[in-house]
């Protein structure tokens, strides 16, 4: 089994002047804020019909730009951010504390619903559609984890293949992907959607401002709920949700890692060391393990990592 490709790696300095390596270093601040104890996230799986509202304006119109100062007027992102203050949240948003998630596509949308819900692949009603469009559920458990794939001659992030795909587009794309592209697609049009309050806005306020905006597009909320930082972090559901980042920082230790040749040549051009000598120095950490050989929290590591980037 190979290991997943290296990330991005940073030479950081220790207190006592030896030097370690840390691969995604910045994963480490992004993944604090929903372990943090007392943190919680508040969810809505939600759906509409595809034929009333495409995936693409979904994320447009309902969610916004991830930029809140880029989004669209009236959608969550940028209401949340002109009434910040009003609403109660901390600090103003930021492109990462934009005040909610929402899935990018259909497929992704059963990932996460997969994820943080416990679905059952055969039970979701995207995960039977793709079944009956003649997709394996190993083929479907493995695109989860947003593997690379072919699109027409070049590799490309599943997710990314997918992406602002309503569930009928999703389901010819799996077809092409993993299927026979010359099926007929099942008779399903039920877009389904996972969005969480991210940490930093999840209170009552902007619950009531999320319920209102999703009841005036005429989608529908079947499940919602808290999530605790607690079981986020024992259910590594953080780590699963960001898993092309986390399986780098997070997940798998630097020894599991597979980087390809030029991956490898560039770490070697940047620090003067080979990988597999570092590996054998024992001075390579994923972004967690590092925040306790260096005895700091995430923010802490995030702005050494970045100035080390530099």
């Amino acid at each position: 089994h190979q290991g997943p490709p290296l990330g991005s790696a940073s030479r950081v300095k220790m207190p006592t002047d030896d030097h370690i390596y840390v691969v995604n270093g910045f994963y480490a601040q992004m993944r604090g804020k929903y372990t943090k104890p007392g943190s919680s996230i508040y969810y809505f799986s939600v759906s509409w019909n595809s034929a009333v509202l495409s995936w693409a304006d979904f994320r447009s119109s309902v969610l916004g730009a991830t930029d809140p100062d880029q989004a669209q007027a009236g959608s969550l992102r940028r209401e949340i951010c002109m009434r910040w203050e009003a609403l109660g949240l901390p600090g103003r948003p930021t492109t990462g504390d934009n005040g909610v998630h929402g899935s990018a596509g259909a497929f992704e949308g059963l990932a996460e619903r997969c994820n943080w819900l416990d679905a059952v692949l055969e039970e979701d009603e995207t995960g039977q559609a793709l079944l009956r469009a003649g997709v394996r559920k190993e083929t479907l458990k493995a695109w989860m984890k947003d593997p690379q794939v072919d699109f027409d001659g070049e590799m490309k992030s599943l997710f990314d293949s997918m992406e602002d795909l309503s569930v009928t587009e999703t389901l010819k794309m799996a077809q092409k992907l993993g299927g026979d592209p010359f099926e007929d697609t099942p008779n399903f049009h039920t877009n389904q959607a996972f969005i969480f309050i991210k940490p930093h806005a999840n209170n009552e306020q902007v619950k009531a401002l999320v319920k209102d905006s999703l009841r005036s597009m005429s989608i529908a909320i079947h499940d919602e709920g808290t999530i605790s930082s607690a079981e986020i972090t024992a259910k590594k559901l953080i780590d699963n949700h960001y898993y092309a980042i986390a399986n780098k920082a997070s997940l798998s230790k630097p020894v599991e890692l597979n980087p390809p040749a030029g991956k490898l040549a560039d770490f070697t051009g940047k620090f003067g060391i080979t990988w597999s000598e570092a590996l054998a120095e024992g001075v390579v950490y994923n972004a967690v393990d590092a925040c306790d050989v260096l005895g700091v929290d995430g923010e802490e590591l995030e702005q050494v990592w970045r100035v080390a980037q530099t």
